[in-house]
C-alpha cells in the first residue's frame, strides 16, 4: 500500500483499530502531526459508531433495511468489549498491540535455535517428537534440561481454547516458558496449543517440578483462576498441596493479597496493566 503511486489521485487509507503500534496508527499520528504544522496532504478523520448513527448510519440488508442503526444492538452482537472498544469506538487499546515491532522480530529470529527436542502432549500422555508438529497440538519444545542447584522461572497463560472446533475464527493458546533466574532470563523450555484447563493445570504443576521446583507465576485471569486454585489446593489423600504454595508467585500490590483468598496467588493482568509490563521489556 505504502510502496504504490497513486498518479497525482487522491487516495483513502482506512482502518479500524488493533493496537496504538501498528502501521495504521504510525500513519495517523503521522498525519496529525503534519496537519498540526499546516500540511495540506493529508486528512485525518474519526468516526465512532456514535457519530455514524448521528450522521445517518443505516442498516444495509435484513428487515430493518434502510432504517437508522441502533448502537446498542450493535454493543450486544459484539464478539467481545475489546473489539468493541476499538472496532466501533476507535481506542487503540494495548491489548490488541503486537509486543514487538518488525525490526526487534527480526533480530530475535536471528539470534533464535532451534530446541534439541519437541515433547507432544495428549490424552494424558507425552510423545516424543523429532519436529515441531503442528501449532494447535500442546508442544513442549526443550532447549536444555534442568541443571542442579539451578533456579528456573515458569511463567504460564491459560487459555479457554478458543477457535480450537472452528480454524476460521480467532485462536487462543495456552502458552508457559521456562527460563534461568538470573540476568540472562533465557529460555530452557516453553509450551504452546491446545489444552484442556485441568490438564494445563497438571502439566504446569509436573514442568516446574522437573526444574527443580521452579517458581510459578501463573497469570490467574478467566481460566487462570482455577489453575491458581488447583495449585494452591491441599489434597488431603497425598498429604501435600498441588504445587509448594511457597514458589507460586504471591502479589503484593495493595487491593490483591486478600488474607484466605487463595486469588491472591498469581497475577491479575489487564488491558491497562499489559502496558505497564510491555513498558518493562
Amino acid at each position: 500500500l505504502f510502496g504504490m503511486t497513486t498518479l497525482g489521485f487522491k487516495a483513502v487509507v482506512g482502518s479500524t483499530h488493533n493496537g496504538p503500534n501498528t502501521e495504521f496508527m504510525k500513519t495517523l499520528k503521522r498525519a496529525r502531526e503534519e496537519m498540526a504544522r499546516g500540511s495540506t496532504v493529508w486528512e485525518a478523520h474519526t468516526v465512532t459508531l456514535y457519530t455514524a448513527c448521528l450522521q445517518g448510519r443505516r442498516y444495509e440488508k435484513g428487515p430493518r433495511r434502510g432504517q437508522i442503526v441502533d448502537p446498542r444492538e450493535v454493543k450486544e452482537g459484539a464478539r467481545s468489549n475489546r473489539a468493541y472498544r476499538q472496532e466501533f469506538l476507535c481506542e487503540p487499546l494495548a491489548s490488541g498491540a503486537a509486543l514487538f515491532d518488525r525490526d526487534a522480530l527480526d533480530y530475535l529470529r536471528k539470534r533464535a535455535t532451534e530446541p534439541k527436542y519437541y515433547l507432544r502432549y495428549a490424552d494424558g500422555r507425552v510423545y516424543p517428537m523429532t519436529t515441531k508438529p503442528p501449532a494447535e497440538h500442546f508442544t513442549i519444545a526443550v532447549w536444555n534440561e534442568p541443571k542442579p542447584m539451578q533456579e528456573y522461572v515458569l511463567g504460564g497463560d491459560f487459555a479457554t481454547g478458543a477457535g480450537r472446533n472452528d480454524p476460521g475464527s480467532e485462536r487462543d493458546y495456552t502458552a508457559f516458558d521456562v527460563s534461568i533466574a538470573d540476568d540472562s532470563c533465557s529460555t530452557v523450555a516453553e509450551a504452546h496449543g491446545f489444552i484442556d484447563i485441568q490438564a494445563g493445570a497438571e502439566v504446569f504443576a509436573a514442568l516446574g517440578l522437573y526444574y527443580n521446583t521452579a517458581y510459578l507465576v501463573p497469570e490467574r485471569n478467566g481460566p487462570g483462576e482455577h489453575i491458581v486454585m488447583w495449585l494452591t489446593h491441599y489434597d488431603a489423600n497425598a498429604g501435600k498441596f498441588n504445587y509448594p504454595r511457597h514458589r507460586v508467585f504471591l502479589s503484593d500490590r495493595a487491593g490483591e493479597v486478600r488474607a484466605g483468598n487463595v486469588a491472591k496467588f498469581g497475577v491479575f493482568t489487564s488491558w491497562a496493566s499489559r502496558g505497564l509490563l510491555i513498558a518493562q521489556i
